[in-house]
C-alpha cells in the first residue's frame, strides 16, 4: 500500500510537470513566431523545444510505467482479498456442515437405540419365560421319577410289570430327549440374541459411517437437509429391515420352542408323569 501511494504521488507530480512543459511549448511557439528574424534566438528556442519534448516523452514513459505498477499492485491486492474471502467462506460452510451433521446423526442414533432397546427387552423377556418353563419341567420330571420308582417298586409285582416298566422307560427317554432338545434350543436362542446384538451394533456403526460420508459430500445446509430426507432415511430403513428380518427368524425359533414345550406337556399329561 505504501508503494502504491508513492506511485500515485509520483504520477501526480509528473502530470503537473507535463502541464507546465506544455504551457512552455505554447509560449515557445509564440516566441518562435515573433523572433523569426533572429536566427540565433530561433535556433536556441528550437533546441529548447526539442529538449522539452524529450523531457516530456521521458515523463510520459515514467507515468506509463507507474500506471502499470499501480495496476499490477491493485490486481495482486484484489487477488489476495478474493482468496481470503473464499477461504473464510469455505471454513464457515465446513463449520455449518459439521454442526448440522452431528445434530442429525445424534438424533438418528438416539431413536435407533431406543427402538433396539425395546425390541431386545421384549425378546429377553420371552427367552427368560422359556427358560423358567424348562426349569420347572426339569424339577417336575425329577419329582415324578422319584414317586414313580417308589410306586413301581411296591405295587407292580404282576405279569404286566415288565411291559409297563419298558413303556415308562421309553417315555422317560423321550422326555429326556425332549428336554435336551429344549436345552439346545434355549442355547441357540441365547446365541441368536447375542449374535443379533452384535449384528445390530455393526449395522448401526456401518449405517452411521455411510451416512456421515454421504453428508460430508454435501456443500450447503439446504442440500444437506434434502439429501438426509432420502439417503439417510434409506440407510436407516435398510438397517432396520435387516434387524427386523433377524428378529423374525428369532420369533420362528421361539415358536418352535413353544411347540416343543406344549408337546412335552401333552406327553406328561398322557402318561401322568
Amino acid at each position: 500500500m505504501e508503494k502504491m501511494r508513492r506511485n500515485v504521488e509520483e504520477i501526480k507530480y509528473l502530470n503537473r510537470s507535463v502541464t507546465v512543459q506544455m504551457k512552455n511549448i505554447v509560449t515557445n511557439e509564440i516566441l518562435e513566431n515573433s523572433f523569426k528574424d533572429r536566427l540565433q534566438g530561433r535556433d536556441m528556442i528550437v533546441r529548447a523545444l526539442r529538449d522539452t519534448q524529450k523531457d516530456i516523452s521521458n515523463d510520459v514513459e515514467k507515468v506509463r510505467n507507474n500506471v502499470e505498477e499501480v495496476s499490477k499492485s491493485v490486481s495482486a491486492l484484489s487477488m489476495k482479498v478474493s482468496n481470503e474471502i473464499q477461504r473464510d467462506v469455505t471454513d464457515l460452510r465446513q463449520q455449518m456442515l459439521n454442526m448440522a451433521t452431528k445434530e442429525m446423526i445424534r438424533r438418528g442414533v438416539t431413536d435407533l437405540r431406543q427402538q433396539l432397546h425395546n425390541i431386545t427387552t421384549k425378546e429377553m423377556l420371552e427367552t427368560n419365560e422359556i427358560q423358567r418353563g424348562v426349569t420347572d419341567l426339569h424339577v417336575t420330571a425329577r419329582m415324578k421319577n422319584v414317586v414313580t420308582n417308589e410306586i413301581l417298586g411296591k405295587s407292580f409285582k404282576t405279569t404286566g410289570r415288565d411291559m409297563i416298566v419298558r413303556a415308562l422307560r421309553d417315555t422317560q427317554k423321550d422326555i429326556s430327549n425332549d428336554v435336551e432338545k429344549v436345552r439346545n434350543n434355549v442355547k441357540e436362542v441365547s446365541n441368536s440374541v447375542n449374535a443379533l446384538l452384535i449384528k445390530v451394533s455393526n449395522e448401526i456403526h456401518r449405517g452411521i459411517t455411510d451416512l456421515r460420508q454421504q453428508m460430508l459430500n454435501i456443500v450447503t445446509k439446504e442440500t444437506l437437509e434434502e439429501s438426509f430426507k432420502t439417503i439417510g432415511k434409506d440407510t436407516f430403513t435398510q438397517a432396520l429391515q435387516n434387524i427386523f428380518d433377524d428378529i423374525k427368524m428369532l420369533h420362528h425359533g421361539i415358536s418352535d420352542l413353544r411347540r416343543q414345550y406344549r408337546r412335552m406337556c401333552v406327553t406328561r399329561t398322557r402318561f401322568n408323569i
